[in-house]
């Protein structure tokens, strides 16, 4: 047993237990909502983050309003700001769908441009020559699937979409697991 472990009370290693526990099923139970219901699961995320732009604008706005002491220029910023995360959410709420094929759209665009330079660098970047033939294959698979993210950045996300929930799912299984092997310190 180690030193932290030792440490800690019966009482606490139980609330980790049951936090751990409880965080892995809950990842589970995301995953497998996501896996049945991909596009329903899709519009609740986008749901989730109206609500939170809806929030942080709010709160962008009340600090443009009262913090004088932030001068003129970066008030007027916070009121931009707050007015852009109101903005998003309005249109969010109003078409939660659309909001989501946005997001996915905008998501696999980024993503598959990214991929395709991170390929070409690690395609043209010197290395050494035992490294060379691994780095022209990561160069080849990054730039491939950056591709087909550009080509087809819906389809892309739907696809990244159902991997995350496959990691979701083996990730809170393995938070299950590891919640059943805590152990209480002796004496």
């Amino acid at each position: 047993m180690t030193t932290a472990t030792s440490s800690l009370g019966s009482s606490t290693i139980g609330e980790i237990r049951s936090t751990v526990g409880m965080t892995g099923t809950v990842s589970v139970f995301v995953g497998l909502l996501i896996l049945v219901w991909p596009l329903h699961s899709a519009v609740a995320f986008v749901w989730v983050l109206a609500i939170y732009a809806a929030v942080v604008g709010l709160l962008y706005l009340a600090l443009g309003a009262l913090a004088a002491p932030l001068g003129t220029g970066r008030r007027i910023g916070h009121l931009v700001l707050g007015l852009v995360f109101i903005a998003s959410a309005v249109i969010a709420f109003s078409n939660a769908a659309y909001a989501m094929q946005w997001l996915v759209t905008f998501f696999g665009l980024f993503l598959g441009i990214a991929w395709i330079l991170e390929g070409i660098a690690a395609i043209t970047i010197p290395t050494t020559e035992d490294g060379r033939s691994w780095a022209i294959l990561f160069g080849m698979l990054s730039v491939i699937a950056g591709i087909f993210l550009v080509v087809s950045p819906a389809w892309g996300g739907l696809v990244l979409w159902g991997l995350f929930a496959v990691w979701l799912i083996v990730r809170g299984s393995v938070q299950v697991m590891r919640a059943r092997h805590f152990e209480a310190p002796e004496g």
